[in-house]
């Protein structure tokens, strides 16, 4: 796989999905940081996480607080992950252009994780949505199959962009 999609290069490929991944974390970061800071001017995800609190406060037992905590503890590990996932695609990016496949090595591995994670989680989902419902399994179940195979075929093409400069002779 010496070229991804007819056209590019592995690298050239592995740069562009280093890039989109810079880009979608730092936009998760837009919306997170400004929610956890308490800012003002510019809080998109406030009127949200209030919806959602009230919505779950009138299904449960707990009380505002604890919902508002728990929401606010999940936003805090969204917000962790995707500032520690930009920084490894920004390593992935200066690893291709620099010619150095030691900085690659974190992204692949925790790409690798993820990509793991989510395939096992989204076979239980599938098969927990059969039990449901027949059709929700079904379409729950190719959706997870068409993102599983995105995910490792991006995951194939840094990896191949990897492997091509560590022969090179980085």
């Amino acid at each position: 796989m010496s070229q991804c999609c007819c056209c590019l290069s592995v690298t050239t490929s592995a740069t562009i999905l280093g890039l989109i991944g810079i880009l979608m974390a730092t936009a998760e970061l837009v919306l997170f940081v400004p929610y956890l800071i308490e800012a003002e001017s510019f809080n998109p995800m406030r009127e949200e996480v209030e919806k959602m609190a009230q919505h779950i406060l009138q299904n449960s037992n707990f009380s505002k607080e604890e919902i508002t905590e728990g929401l606010r503890a999940f936003i805090l590990v969204g917000t962790f992950s995707s500032g520690i996932y930009a920084l490894l695609a920004f390593f992935l990016v200066i690893g291709i252009q620099f010619r150095k496949s030691v900085l690659m090595t974190p992204y692949i591995i925790v790409q690798m994780a993820a990509t793991a994670i989510f395939v096992l989680l989204g076979m239980a989902g599938t098969i927990l949505f059969f039990i449901l419902d027949i059709i929700a399994g079904f379409v729950f179940g190719v959706i997870v199959l068409v993102i599983s195979y995105l995910l490792i075929y991006f995951w194939m093409v840094v990896q191949r962009a990897y492997v091509d400069l560590w022969l090179n002779g980085n």
